[in-house]
């Protein structure tokens, strides 16, 4: 089961965050990417950078059932593909894999601070991230929670 706890605009059109728990079936990982892949759709941004909170996975799929359901990552307009926190060594080996294969911009950090800042130096129409720094927990807080029921 796939459990995305958050999905949401961190900076409207520019900036998607996602907050998962466990990613384990094919089909709820292509209902993942679908969401992922109609916010990009809908952006008029030329490039919209994503930061996914996987710090509470624990277990991946299949390496072949990544590659095949994770299409929002081959889209024309996804900038840079961030995680947050400190990946378990496997977990970190597969992203790289993943990535790669996939030609994708993609970078680790500690904290999400961190993955805004880098965001904010690579892209400098990101303005707002120094906001986004201060009022990130809050930000994300206060959001509902969001399944992958709700997802289509």
């Amino acid at each position: 089961m796939i459990y995305a706890l958050k999905i949401i605009w961190l900076l409207e059109n520019k900036l998607i965050f996602a907050k998962y728990e466990q990613i384990n079936t094919y089909d709820e990982l292509a209902k993942i990417s679908d969401t992922m892949t109609r916010l990009l759709d809908e952006s008029q941004a030329p490039m919209v950078h994503i930061i996914d909170d996987v710090s509470a996975v624990e277990a991946l799929p299949k390496l072949a059932d990544v590659q095949k359901n994770i299409h929002y990552l081959r889209h024309e307009r996804l900038g840079w593909y961030v995680t947050t926190l400190e990946l378990p060594p496997l977990i970190k080996m597969i992203s790289n894999i993943v990535t790669r294969m996939m030609n994708v911009r993609y970078c680790g950090f500690l904290s999400p601070e961190d993955a805004l800042r880098f965001l904010k130096r690579v892209d400098p129409t990101l303005r707002d991230v120094d906001i986004l720094i201060k009022q990130y927990d809050v930000k994300i807080a206060h959001l509902e929670q969001f399944d992958a029921d709700a997802l289509s």
